[in-house]
């Protein structure tokens, strides 16, 4: 219970607009509750903007640059939080837990929520900040200030968005005529595809899990032309191909200590993500059994 001298302040409105910090999250120091039975109220939150990695080159004899800038870099995330005591932990305590979330060797997530009521998440790493101490009386907050950096520099959706797609042969597979038809399906055909919506700003790493049973599992996206192909590998029912985009990894069911790495066509597999909108993925294996199909995870990004 809040302590009676401690009047309750909504977070929606502390922040405005209905949006506040819910927890930051980490995988050695578990959840952290940000609201004020636990000791805090956060009544300021910068989510800042990633910084630009700019490409420019001024042009030769005119005025103008020619500006291939595509890519960010990291963002810088701050909170200032009012810290006080509780039943069960001192002030000190209580801003004590909050900065140990800000050791640069950890990658917690802040969640927060807006005004949609939909949960969101930026990873971080701790970043050097100020600690000015004030003389407070007994049962007074102190303000406290943390400062993190988010490499990925985006912000994403707490929950995942999750799509199956079923083993579907190349379209035309298994049928021989002898001339061409009008009717025959190009190799860019939409014909046996699942339609993923990436409704982020951002393209997302996704995880994939290619599951069997299965030969030379082989997974398409139509919309920007990438594929992902494991050649020679078989995967039984209870098998899949684990990848992990961001990463780079390919593991079998997932396990750090079985790496599929050398089974990815070089020069024609690629690591894809998943571009905003529309995505068009087929999942057509050499050879396959009807439970065969492929997972796909990944949450939503935006600037």
């Amino acid at each position: 219970m809040l302590v009676s001298r401690w009047p309750v302040v909504p977070l929606a409105d502390v922040l405005g607009g209905g949006g506040f910090t819910r927890w930051l999250e980490d995988i050695t120091l578990g959840r952290l509750l940000l609201d004020p039975d636990h000791g805090y109220i956060v009544t300021k939150m910068d989510l800042g903007h990633p910084s630009v990695r700019a490409v420019s080159n001024d042009r030769v004899g005119a005025s103008g640059a020619i500006d291939t800038t595509a890519f960010h870099s990291s963002r810088a995330v701050t909170l200032e939080v009012s810290c006080f005591d509780t039943d069960q932990l001192s002030r000190r305590d209580v801003i004590a837990r909050l900065r140990a979330y800000t050791s640069p060797g950890r990658r917690p997530a802040l969640v927060w929520q807006e005004d949609d009521g939909v949960d969101r998440r930026v990873l971080v790493r701790g970043d050097s900040t100020g600690w000015a101490l004030e003389k407070a009386g007994l049962g007074a907050a102190v303000s406290v200030q943390v400062a993190f950096v988010a490499p990925d520099g985006v912000l994403e959706t707490l929950a995942q968005t999750t799509a199956d797609v079923s083993a579907l042969p190349t379209p035309g597979a298994g049928l021989g005529f002898p001339v061409t038809l009008p009717t025959a399906f190009p190799k860019t055909s939409t014909y046996n595809t699942t339609r993923v919506m990436n409704n982020g700003t951002e393209a997302a790493p996704p995880v994939f899990q290619l599951w069997g049973p299965c030969t030379s599992p082989l997974l398409l996206n139509l919309s920007t032309g990438q594929r992902l192909s494991l050649p020679g590998l078989t995967l039984t029912a209870q098998q899949y191909a684990e990848v992990d985009v961001a990463n780079a990894t390919i593991l079998l069911n997932g396990r750090p200590a079985e790496s599929l790495y050398a089974y990815q066509e070089w020069g024609v597999s690629s690591f894809f993500w998943l571009a905003p909108g529309r995505n068009l993925l087929r999942y057509t294996p050499a050879s396959f059994s009807e439970d065969a199909h492929a997972v796909v995870r990944f949450r939503e990004r935006s600037i």
